[in-house]
């Protein structure tokens, strides 16, 4: 009853539902980091993320994670990175977004605001009383620097002035934003509004009800916009026809693997030093690089530079020229030989 009195006289939405959001002491039972066990408060702190209140490690997009140095992992193999143990209460939900048992795991660059509509976010779920086994890899995207001389328009993509900042995710924030102010005249707590915005309340659930879909679609633009498999899209989503993608970022994704817990001869198998003592109703989740090799660098460049240009215009007029060289040539052999002898004999 003090629980639901102190939040019955909250006024403040986003705090509503962070005291009605389970905490991460009551979620996350053990943590172990680099082989070594470790209170779970030292990794993981509550963070605001586009699906709700979460867990967050490694996060540097909120302004008291800006100057906190991310945690990196020295060697490769399941039990010398990070292992969670999470407790299941299917009954503790606040937010719910999809009709299933598990725990969401969110892979993102903890730069980014983690909105899952967002590209190089990405979300895997964590099955119920199992062992998950995430095995990690990256792709890292740089720019050339003779691209920084050309317009966004032309290059078609944005470069950050604050290293690997997401710009295209403050845009869409704010195109979100806006649709959202548009239709129902408030802004969802999970989108970042700013101070001036009206935070979405239960007052407004009918109205975002109601646009659920407009605001879960982006109306495409640009080639292949008109491909009828984009219909849904076309007529229900929001544009944001000025947000251009980043073009510098490093996108995570995992292989998703996992093995239940009821099944008799698994218990002993999983449950280490680390889990022993543990209820079986947890779920075990091991995020690890499995191998050094295999990480994928791109390089963003133009496909000629203009050397290369004057270069292959040159051998377009070699070829042409040679070729028109050769056509004389064998005109006038022509003409001064079996042409003439032709003629000759005629006359």
């Amino acid at each position: 009853m003090t629980f639901l009195s102190d939040v019955d006289h909250e006024t403040n939405i986003t705090n509503i539902m962070l005291k009605l959001s389970p905490t991460c002491e009551s979620r996350l039972e053990r943590c172990s980091w680099k082989a070594k066990t470790i209170p779970c408060h030292l990794l993981f702190a509550t963070r605001i993320t586009g699906s709700g209140f979460c867990c967050v490690m490694n996060a540097r997009y909120s302004p008291e994670d800006k100057k906190r140095e991310a945690k990196k992992v020295t060697f490769v193999g399941e039990d010398q990175s990070l292992i969670v143990a999470v407790k299941e209460d299917i009954d503790d939900v606040a937010f719910a977004r999809r009709p299933c048992h598990d725990v969401e795991v969110i892979l993102f660059d903890g730069m980014q605001y983690p909105l899952t509509e967002v590209s190089g976010v990405h979300s895997y779920p964590a099955h119920f009383n199992s062992s998950v086994y995430l095995k990690l890899h990256f792709e890292a995207q740089y720019i050339s620097h003779q691209l920084m001389y050309h317009s966004e328009a032309w290059r078609g993509c944005r470069v950050s002035d604050h290293g690997w900042t997401r710009n295209e995710v403050e845009c869409i924030l704010q195109c979100r934003r806006n649709a959202t102010l548009a239709l129902c005249s408030c802004v969802p707590y999970t989108l970042q509004p700013e101070p001036h915005h009206k935070v979405c309340s239960p007052e407004h659930l009918g109205c975002l009800n109601k646009h659920k879909n407009k605001l879960t679609y982006f109306k495409p633009t640009g080639h292949g916009a008109n491909h009828v498999s984009l219909e849904k899209e076309r007529s229900d989503g929001v544009l944001c026809a000025q947000c251009q993608p980043d073009c510098t970022g490093l996108v995570y994704f995992a292989e998703s693997s996992h093995v239940h817990y009821n099944l008799a001869p698994m218990k002993k198998l999983f449950l280490s030093k680390l889990l022993h003592g543990l209820n079986l109703n947890s779920t075990v989740i091991r995020i690890f690089y499995a191998s050094e090799e295999n990480q994928i660098f791109y390089l963003l460049e133009t496909n000629l530079r203009f050397f290369e240009d004057i270069a292959l215009m040159g051998s377009h007029w070699i070829l042409l020229s040679g070729g028109s060289i050769l056509i004389v040539t064998f005109e006038v052999i022509y003409h001064c030989t079996i042409r003439w002898r032709h003629h000759h004999r005629r006359t």
